[in-house]
C-alpha cells in the first residue's frame, strides 16, 4: 500500500513538473511569434518607405521616384541619399549600383 502512495506521489510530482515546463515553453513561444511578429512589421514598413524602383530598359522616364519620404525620422538619418543628376530621382547609398545603371539609360 505505501508503495502505490509513494509511486501516485512520484507521478503526481512529475506531472506537475511537466506542466511547469510547457508553461515555460508555451511562454517562449508566445514571445517569440511577437517577436516575428514585430519583425514582420518592421520589414513590411521599410518596404513601404524604399519601394523596389521601376527599371527601364528602352530609355523610357520612370514614373516613380525610388524613394519615398521615410516613414520615421531616425530612417532618414540612417540611409544617405544619391540621386541622379538628369532627373533627381533617389536612390538609398547603400544601392549606388542601382543608381549607376538608371543613370546610364537616363542620359541616353
Amino acid at each position: 500500500m505505501q508503495a502505490c502512495t509513494l509511486d501516485f506521489e512520484n507521478e503526481k510530482l512529475d506531472r506537475q513538473n511537466m506542466q511547469h515546463q510547457l508553461h515555460v515553453i508555451l511562454k517562449e513561444l508566445r514571445k517569440a511569434r511577437n517577436q516575428i511578429t514585430q519583425l514582420e512589421s518592421l520589414k513590411q514598413l521599410r518596404e513601404l518607405a524604399f519601394p523596389e524602383p521601376l527599371v527601364t530598359f528602352q530609355g523610357e522616364a520612370e514614373n516613380k521616384v525610388k524613394v519615398a519620404s521615410p516613414k520615421s525620422p531616425t530612417a532618414a538619418l540612417n540611409e544617405s541619399l544619391v540621386e541622379c543628376p538628369k532627373c533627381n530621382i533617389q536612390y538609398p547609398a547603400t544601392e549606388h549600383r542601382d543608381l549607376l545603371v538608371h543613370v546610364e539609360y537616363c542620359s541616353k
